[in-house]
């Protein structure tokens, strides 16, 4: 059933405002998407040549009743091969993957530099022997509870990294 039908049906008499607000606290929350920016900063030595600036990483946020959930993929064809999980247990996830051929001599590491509304330094980067490595880690992060986060779900998507996480509101 649509609002259309919803309206077209109702008496005469019954006032529209109190459809409209109740459809709206009752409509499921869109989810709001963004992007992480992960500022990249090269390793002090000489070694180190031609590294990206920074690397955007796209998550998209649900809220609902009690918390939210964010779910991210790193589309990094750009930079690097296809990915695959290196490591992973109940606080983190670390990717792997081959650089491209221009990054392959790139030492550095990358931290979120801003994020609308999430300041946490969940999503970090090494870039180091013509490999990267993409880390999700819930470590130390607190939700308002004082829960740690739960990685909810940890995957590839063709070679690209994807995920989910948690937390109680």
């Amino acid at each position: 059933m649509n609002f259309r039908t919803i309206l077209v049906n109702l008496p005469v008499n019954f006032p529209a405002s109190l459809v409209i607000a109740g459809l709206i606290c009752c409509y499921p929350l869109v989810s709001q998407a963004e992007n992480v920016v992960l500022q990249v900063s090269k390793l002090l030595d000489k070694e180190t040549t031609n590294c990206p600036p920074q690397v955007t990483i796209a998550e998209t946020s649900k809220h609902y009743e009690g918390g939210y959930l964010r779910s991210g993929q790193a589309n990094l064809q750009w930079l690097a091969g296809k990915f695959a999980i290196a490591n992973s247990d109940a606080f983190s996830v670390t990717w792997v993957a081959a650089l491209k051929p221009q990054y392959s001599t790139c030492r550095a590491s990358a931290g979120i530099r801003n994020s609308q509304g999430y300041g946490s330094p969940h999503l970090r980067m090494r870039l180091i022997d013509s490999q990267v490595f993409l880390t999700l880690d819930m470590t130390g992060m607190r939700d308002t509870n004082n829960y740690t986060p739960s990685i909810v779900s940890r995957s590839t998507r063709n070679g690209v990294p994807a995920w989910q996480w948690a937390g109680t509101d």
